[in-house]
């Protein structure tokens, strides 16, 4: 299963499959997904598992890239940042919708108490 989750990443991002790092964020993405599965729900059976993961895995690709220089002026020195623009945490996004049906807690995040 993790080698058809690297292949899709490396198709989908443009990556080589050779990468350590996309390896790597794959097989980590296969191990946060599979533990976020309704109890008895296996992973092989699960239909998108391996796609849900492939995005995941690019999701912290693109987050480990940060942001990057979209231009440089060397007279009175000016550096432009370009934002991912959410990049992310659309792809982390759409592998929880993928994988609603099978998810333990439905996608639910809880982000912070008023009190």
């Amino acid at each position: 299963m993790l080698e058809r989750i690297i292949k899709l990443a490396a198709l989908l991002g443009g990556v080589s499959e050779e990468s350590e790092s996309l390896r790597t964020l794959c097989g980590s993405a296969q191990t946060e997904l599979a533990g976020k599965l309704r109890p008895g729900v296996e992973a092989e059976t699960c239909e998108g598992f391996d796609l849900a993961a492939a995005w995941m895995a690019l999701a912290d690709l693109a987050e480990g890239e940060g942001e990057a220089v979209s231009s440089f002026a060397a007279g009175e020195v000016s550096v432009k940042l370009a934002e991912s623009g959410g990049k992310s945490e659309r792809l982390r996004s759409r592998a929880r919708e993928l994988m609603k049906p099978w998810l333990a807690d439905g996608g639910f995040d809880f982000r912070s108490v008023r009190y």
